[in-house]
């Protein structure tokens, strides 16, 4: 069952921008309300933040250690032993690592919202990337990726454009070369490989040129419906992972 709805006063914050709205909690709930006063207030409208937890391991003098993030801010539980993480520890600070390697299983909760990871962390010394092609799984926001040739770009769109669980968000478009070339980002804006191959078919129809050259930049992540999409998107985007750039949930 979903949570009853709290009384929205109408003295609380005023959304002014609808497209430039932005906030660090992980739950709200809005109404609309009719500055005219001809259409009756509604019922509160739930709204839930997707929580994204992240994970950086620091090289230390004996050993390793793990920092653990999540946007929104949420309370943040966890066990390297396999048991249920909403019993945990709750995390407060970077901690230590086995020299074995081992599963974090992490609980994070804000609000109203609750978000489940699972981190694998290989044994100190070996850098590989362990992908579990089943789950999901998202390329860090820190991890740029740069398709920078036309071939290179049309390869991604034309393996994933059927595909709208694949979700590229800080995409940046570039047609043409040297002076003429024209630049289009799309700042936070989920973008699909369909929905990028439209823009470029657009632009390219504005500028009169079909067959101008191509580069796309991705700054903000891309989040796939599971880690073998992720594996082909590395191969394809020439993209070398290292510990840290891939995040896998549940």
């Amino acid at each position: 069952m979903s949570p009853r709805p709290p009384p929205c006063p109408s003295k609380d914050h005023q959304v002014q921008d609808l497209e430039d709205f932005r906030t660090a909690e992980a739950t709200l709930y809005f109404i609309a309300v009719d500055s005219a006063g001809k259409y009756q207030v509604g019922e509160p409208a739930r709204w839930t933040a997707d929580l994204t937890v992240r994970h950086e391991v620091h090289a230390i003098a004996d050993g390793r250690k793990v920092e653990l993030r999540c946007t929104p801010p949420a309370e943040m539980r966890y066990t390297l032993d396999g048991t249920n993480p909403k019993e945990g520890t709750v995390y407060t600070e970077a901690f230590p690592l086995p020299p074995s390697g081992c599963n974090i299983l992490i609980a994070a909760k804000s609000g109203e919202v609750e978000k489940s990871a699972k981190i694998t962390i290989p044994p100190a010394g070996d850098d590989r990337v362990v992908i579990d092609d089943r789950r999901s799984a998202r390329l860090a926001e820190t991890k740029r990726v740069s398709l920078d040739t036309t071939d290179t770009a049309f390869g991604m769109i034309q393996r994933f454009r059927d595909r709208p669980d694949i979700l590229m968000r800080g995409v940046q478009v570039i047609l043409g070369e040297g002076e003429n070339a024209v630049q289009v980002r799309f700042n936070e804006r989920e973008l699909t490989a369909a929905a990028i191959e439209t823009a470029i078919r657009g632009i390219r129809q504005a500028l009169g040129d079909e067959q101008a050259a191509v580069q796309i930049l991705i700054r903000g992540g891309v989040s796939f419906g599971d880690g073998f999409a992720l594996k082909q998107f590395a191969e394809v985007a020439g993209v070398e992972l290292k510990p840290g750039d891939v995040i896998q949930g549940e």
